[in-house]
């Protein structure tokens, strides 16, 4: 399970939320929407400092992280946040060996 944005994907937010290096921000798990592992659930995202990540990643100053109880979500994937075609793209990649 591990976590990758590109510095695109991190300047992005940036500017929609008005962030700045040294802010958090937390991916969290909602029922609504879908990806394409986990039917009508997706990922949610909120400025908010971590309490126990269960994964984080750092680009372009901004730290992004999932909590324990939602660490679930990835499992046994790789979650590969980028821009594609001018909007967040979120990719979930088996993990090598699984």
């Amino acid at each position: 399970m591990q976590l990758h944005i590109t510095n695109e994907a991190a300047a992005y937010y940036k500017k929609e939320m008005g962030l700045k290096g040294g802010d958090e921000l937390r991916l969290f798990v909602k029922l609504a929407g879908h990806s394409t592992v986990h039917p009508n659930y997706s990922l949610g995202i909120i400025r908010e400092a971590p309490v126990k990540p269960a994964v984080r990643a750092e680009a372009d100053g901004i730290a992004f992280f999932l909590e324990e109880q939602d660490g679930w979500f990835i499992g046994d994937y790789d979650l590969r946040i980028g821009v594609k075609n001018g909007e967040i793209d979120m990719e979930m990649v088996l993990e090598q060996g699984h």
